[in-house]
């Protein structure tokens, strides 16, 4: 595996868990 392949699955995976975390918190938000 190249370098730079590892860094856009490394990218990719960062925004997938920021997505993730936003919904989390608006889904907490929402729950209140």
């Amino acid at each position: 595996m190249s370098l730079t392949s590892l860094e856009t699955i490394t990218d990719t995976l960062l925004e997938l868990m920021e997505a993730c975390m936003n919904d989390i918190l608006d889904c907490k938000w929402l729950a209140q």
